[in-house]
């Protein structure tokens, strides 16, 4: 997957480069306009189209993968269920996270740790995010008023209180 074809150009020589398979990305170097490579998060509705995103984010010598419940899912009588299936009940997951995106040295990690904060929900994801080394979590869930809300792990608060401020 992204990690091979990473391997690949870096063990031909390319230095700057960003490879995307199915969401799941990896980036090196610089992009061609100079500077980090910008990737987006997709707003979590599942109306939403590739294009709606809810954050663009720095990738800099490092992976992104996210995982989300928004797209994947059934309903039955009125009530959804995500494609997330519990370790520990065997059941699909029902919870307010719709979205983890982990940074991460590289996408295998990123996607299987994007995938199992998922299936913990919102408050053991953030807590074991914030607990590992090399790895950052950004979680988008569903607030008891029904408006969208946003968490993320210590090691992101400079990338997007710095956003804040261009606001």
């Amino acid at each position: 997957g992204v990690d091979e074809a990473a391997r690949l150009l870096a063990g031909r020589g390319v230095q700057h480069y960003m490879v995307e398979i199915g969401g799941e990305v990896t980036a090196q170097g610089q992009s061609p306009r100079g500077g980090d490579w910008k990737i987006g998060i997709n707003v979590p509705r599942e109306d939403a189209g590739m294009q709606d995103i809810q954050t663009a984010v720095p990738l800099h010598d490092q992976a992104l993968a996210t995982s989300g419940n928004y797209r994947n899912f059934y309903e039955v009588d009125g009530a959804k269920y995500s494609h997330t299936i519990s370790p520990f009940t065997g059941f699909p997951e029902r919870s307010t996270l719709l979205s983890a995106s982990v940074f991460a040295p590289d996408c295998m990690t990123a996607d299987a740790y994007a995938t199992a904060f998922m299936a913990m929900g919102l408050e053991k994801a953030f807590a074991l995010a914030s607990r590992l080394p090399d790895i950052e979590g950004y979680f988008l869930f569903n607030q008891e008023d029904g408006t969208l809300g946003v968490r993320y792990t210590e090691g992101l608060r400079p990338l997007f209180e710095k956003e804040e401020e261009k606001r």
